[in-house]
């Protein structure tokens, strides 16, 4: 079926996948919800005051604000298995609104990722360029040798 296509068609139609997958890449990181909130909502919880215990957590159970957006560790703060540190390697400090705490927090770096995405798209569409051009150099070099060779053959023939 796909023989049937002509060039054109076919560019046509990458070109056309190609759009459509750069816009859905675009509405859903524009659309996803991140972990990077600037407020937290949830009620505080009045049931059970643990404001006094070391390991109560005050940005799970209080609204809290952002002082310092999501970071990478420090190589002390690693080092010293800090345990917001150990599961992602950064950090962002909060301040909850009830207890009066600062806290850090463990956080994902969405930027990083993102950026390492497109890093890595734009060196598969490079990929993908140098392959098609490789193939359609080697395709024209092989219609030549065709070429010449039926020339020959008329050639010897006449």
């Amino acid at each position: 079926m796909i023989e049937f296509c002509t060039k054109k068609r076919m560019l046509i139609s990458i070109i056309v996948l190609i759009v459509i997958s750069i816009l859905v890449l675009i509405i859903e990181s524009s659309v996803s919800t991140s972990t990077d909130m600037k407020n937290m909502t949830d009620p505080p919880d009045e049931t059970s005051n643990r404001s006094n215990n070391k390991d109560y957590n005050c940005a799970e159970h209080e609204p809290f604000t952002i002082i310092e957006e999501c970071t990478i560790c420090s190589k002390f703060e690693i080092m010293s298995n800090a345990s917001v540190c150990l599961s992602t390697g950064f950090r962002e400090k909060i301040h909850c609104t009830v207890s009066k705490k600062e806290v850090s927090r463990s956080c994902s770096n969405t930027r990083k990722k993102e950026r390492d995405f497109w890093t890595f798209e734009l060196l598969m569409i490079l990929l993908g360029a140098v392959s098609y051009g490789s193939v359609f150099m080697r395709q024209k070099h092989l219609d030549k040798r065709l070429m010449d060779k039926v020339h020959q053959q008329i050639a010897a023939g006449v």
